[in-house]
């Protein structure tokens, strides 16, 4: 039986355990997601057109530095970065396929420039943030010989929540023993301390403060959705909320979100 995107992500949380730095992180994220969606190329990338600049990280060869310089100066002509600019707040993965024909896009200049040299005839994009002030995340798969199937892009979909949960952990979770982090760690505890918190309502309290949903909450911390609202209900009785929203604002008064 084919293992599914919501069987998948808390194996996956196990998997990635202990990873420390970020490029390592989504290397192994990569190579785990291959196994649900193959690709020649898997790369995660973070993008900022305006000051021109690219991160990525990933497998087959799509990280090498000269790629990433490409990308820094092309991303902003970058047909699938253009048809989400198009429509705001839209993050449905794309093919490329389904705005050019492989001819065209061959002969486009994005690819002339940053992929002939991979092959990338074609490509799947699984966005991670909305595309705002020019800026955006999220995963790119790459294939020569054939282009992906429907069927495979309703698995991209259904990746899509994994994947947003990967990126919060590798943007927030990996490699944060920083100065600030332990600046404000001290101030932190005292708070929770105060509040009666504990380690694991902390932890989901930052999460929420991210975005993230219950189910979403559940596959970074290993326990169930309905675990989750319980804790959530905990949290809200402490902290003297009624809702998802009071509780953010409350935590970023407390100074318990995130760095």
């Amino acid at each position: 039986m084919v293992e599914t995107a919501a069987e998948y992500a808390p194996r996956l949380s196990y998997e990635l355990e202990g990873i420390t730095t970020r490029g390592e992180f989504l290397r192994a994220a990569a190579e785990s997601v291959n196994a649900l969606l193959p690709a020649d190329q898997i790369g995660w990338h973070a993008v900022d057109t305006t000051a021109g600049k690219a991160e990525v990280h990933g497998l087959g060869y799509v990280d090498r530095p000269e790629i990433a310089l490409a990308l820094a100066r092309w991303v902003g002509a970058h047909p699938m970065l253009l048809s989400y600019r198009a429509r705001p707040g839209d993050m449905t993965p794309l093919r490329m396929s389904d705005l050019m024909a492989v001819r065209a896009w061959r002969s486009h200049p994005v690819y002339s420039e940053v992929y002939s040299t991979l092959g990338a005839d074609y490509q799947v994009s699984i966005m991670l943030t909305p595309f705002r002030d020019d800026s955006s995340a999220g995963w790119g798969f790459n294939r020569t010989g054939h282009d992906f199937t429907d069927d495979e892009m309703a698995i991209a979909a259904r990746l899509q929540p994994v994947l947003m949960v990967l990126n919060h952990a590798s943007v927030c979770g990996v490699g944060q023993a920083d100065a600030a982090a332990r600046t404000t760690a001290a101030a932190r505890a005292e708070t929770i301390d105060r509040l009666g918190l504990t380690p694991r309502e902390v932890q989901i309290l930052e999460l929420l403060a991210t975005g993230l949903t219950a189910t979403a909450i559940g596959h970074v911390c290993r326990i169930s959705p309905r675990t989750v609202r319980k804790h959530l209900e905990n949290i809200y009785a402490k902290l003297g909320c009624h809702d998802r929203l009071m509780a953010v604002r409350r935590t970023t008064e407390l100074c318990l979100s995130g760095p």
